[in-house]
């Protein structure tokens, strides 16, 4: 009967034992669960925060992007621009030239004048101006009938022809009795020989 009972008893206390130990491990692997959830939350909000950064970083570079594709564009439609503005320059310089040869033809001397001509006789009624409005540049032939200068100053430089290099570009094209100049500097002088004398490629 004793020993019937010490049974009993060992038996409630493992049980009980075992409940203990249930509760325990339980209360504790819930524990664990909830910071491994909490990790797992911060690693999702990390996650956000990296995405819309680099969403943040995706639109700046987009925004880059576009604004070197229009800068780009816009240089290109520059360029463009002023090539067709030197290509009128030299077009007018060699108008210049023509139109002073048939003065020379019917008066046995070329126009002369201090400043830049308004016409040229009957040949040239209105002289052109600069692309960009101004008037274009002349030496004075008025002690000289027999010469004539006038220049333009060029946005794009000639680096190509005769004289003209990368290390000293031709910025100015003339127009003389000898025919058209590039020169490297704007001429002063009437002449063939120097650098500052019109009619010479320099």
């Amino acid at each position: 009967m004793q020993k019937n009972i010490l049974v009993v008893i060992l038996v409630v206390w493992l049980w009980i034992g075992a409940v203990a130990l249930m509760v325990f491990y339980g209360i504790d692997l819930n524990g664990k669960i909830d910071n491994l959830n909490a990790k797992i939350g911060d690693l999702q909000r990390q996650v956000s925060d990296n995405k819309q950064q680099l969403d943040e970083v995706k639109d700046k570079a987009d925004k880059i992007n576009e604004a070197t594709g229009a800068t780009e564009a816009l240089l290109s439609l520059g360029t463009a621009r002023s090539k067709a503005r030197d290509a009128r320059r030299l077009s007018d310089m060699r108008q210049l030239v023509s139109g002073q040869e048939m003065y020379y033809g019917e008066n046995d001397r070329y126009l002369t004048s201090a400043t830049f001509p308004a016409a040229i006789g009957t040949y040239i009624t209105a002289t052109p101006k600069d692309p960009q409005g101004s008037a274009y540049g002349t030496v004075s032939n008025v002690a000289d009938s027999s010469s004539f200068c006038y220049y333009a100053k060029l946005e794009n430089p000639n680096t190509s022809s005769t004289g003209c290099t990368e290390a000293a570009p031709c910025g100015y094209y003339t127009s003389t009795q000898g025919g058209n100049f590039y020169k490297t500097v704007a001429p002063t002088t009437l002449g063939t020989t120097l650098v500052s004398d019109c009619a010479v490629q320099k």
